[in-house]
């Protein structure tokens, strides 16, 4: 069974190998990965649980796999993949080496046509996912990736709601995303 210390990696599961840690979320742990059989860097993002999951959450991650995966942009994420393997649910997308708005704004304050552009950028992605019926719900600057070429990657949809369905995952009422950023 995996664990998820640092010890146990790299580690082959299912047609991925992992590497590293790239982070951990509220429910899930992402690890920079390489799928086998397309020899490609990718993410996978694991619930947290394991197989411990309940079913509630369980259905919170898949949705999140979804949401994402049902977005075609330059500026979100991709899902290539979701499945469970030897009881632990995953899936995987789009690897983005780079940084994230967070660690960037942490080194203070950034030029006014820099930061224009990635409020721009972000915009245009909420925008689309709006579009299509997707609210992401915790837009923040750690969710929003930077890849090496300066470019704007949205990530972690682990809170969107998808219009129009009831999915029953947010009671009436219930706060859900990160407080500062609501």
């Amino acid at each position: 069974s995996m664990d998820n210390t640092q010890s146990a990696l790299p580690c082959r599961f299912g047609e991925y190998i992992l590497h590293k840690i790239l982070g951990r979320g509220g429910m899930g742990v992402v690890y920079l990965a390489t799928q086998c059989n397309l020899d490609r860097r990718v993410a996978v993002k694991m619930i947290r649980s394991g197989a411990l999951a309940s079913k509630d959450e369980v259905n919170r991650f898949y949705a999140e796999a979804r949401s994402a995966g049902s977005l075609d942009h330059p500026s979100i994420i991709t899902v290539y993949h979701c499945g469970e393997h030897d009881g632990h649910h995953f899936f995987s997308m789009d690897y983005v080496p780079g940084t994230d708005l967070a660690k960037l704004m942490a080194q203070g304050p950034m030029p006014v046509r820099e930061a224009v552009r990635y409020v721009l950028e972000v915009t245009r992605a909420i925008e689309y996912a709006h579009s299509r019926g997707v609210v992401h719900r915790d837009l923040k600057p750690a969710n929003v990736l930077i890849n090496e070429q300066g470019k704007v990657v949205l990530t972690d949809f682990g809170l969107a709601k998808r219009i129009g369905s009831d999915d029953g995952l947010t009671a009436t009422g219930a706060a859900l995303g990160t407080p500062s950023y609501m």
